[in-house]
């Protein structure tokens, strides 16, 4: 286990990122709490439900290398926006397309991940974008524009799940000022983009592809 404070301070507020990819047979145990359970059960598709699961079980790994703590440790409850929390630090979760990411802290984090795709870029774009970002947009190449969108609607959900999950629509997230680390990540041979929004970008630890299943 990393001694946080002794590695960088008692001030900083550390962001430890942790991502898997979903195998391909994935064997349901119980977790806890006892209602994330439930919330998982409920999900009719398949390749969701297995994304659930293991996005949880990459975050009881991540909790305890990152703090020590054990899940019998904390108590978990969700909000009103459906934003799972719990008592003694942060963290945020995303699943996408057989990849799993949790960022863990010790103030307010979102992560988001998405995979590398073709999208139709300009209706998309009048979708998401604010004026600034419409303004940086339109002076790139064509083969960046693509790049550029996806990074920037990873980079306003993680805002936006740090921001608790409040009512908050894309094109009114502003990204070119915010603080972020950004990056892409390659999980079983497959590219994926992700943000991190947090206020201490510089102290961002990344773990790719960790064994969540032993």
């Amino acid at each position: 286990m990393v001694d946080i404070k002794e590695k960088f301070g008692e001030a900083l507020d550390v962001v430890d990122v942790y991502f898997t990819a979903v195998p391909e047979t994935v064997s349901f145990m119980p977790l806890v709490p006892i209602e994330r359970n439930h919330e998982i059960e409920r999900v009719s598709n398949e390749r969701v439900r297995a994304e659930k699961y293991c996005v949880w079980k990459l975050l009881e790994y991540a909790l305890y290398k990152s703090f020590g703590y054990k899940m019998s440790d904390l108590t978990f409850v969700r909000t009103e926006n459906g934003k799972w929390i719990c008592d003694k630090c942060e963290f945020s979760l995303s699943h996408c397309e057989g990849a799993t990411a949790v960022a863990v802290a010790n103030s307010p984090v979102g992560v988001d991940i998405e995979t590398t795709r073709r999208l139709s870029r300009e209706r998309f774009a009048n979708r998401i974008l604010t004026k600034s970002e419409s303004t940086v947009y339109e002076k790139l190449a064509d083969e960046e524009k693509e790049r550029f969108l996806l990074g920037i609607w990873t980079k306003k959900e993680s805002i936006f799940k740090r921001e608790g999950g409040k009512s908050l629509s894309p094109s009114s997230i502003e990204t070119l000022e915010a603080k972020l680390y950004h990056g892409y990540v390659e999980l079983s041979d497959k590219e994926y983009v992700f943000s991190v929004a947090t206020d201490t970008p510089e102290a961002v630890r990344i773990y790719s592809n960790v064994e969540i299943f032993k």
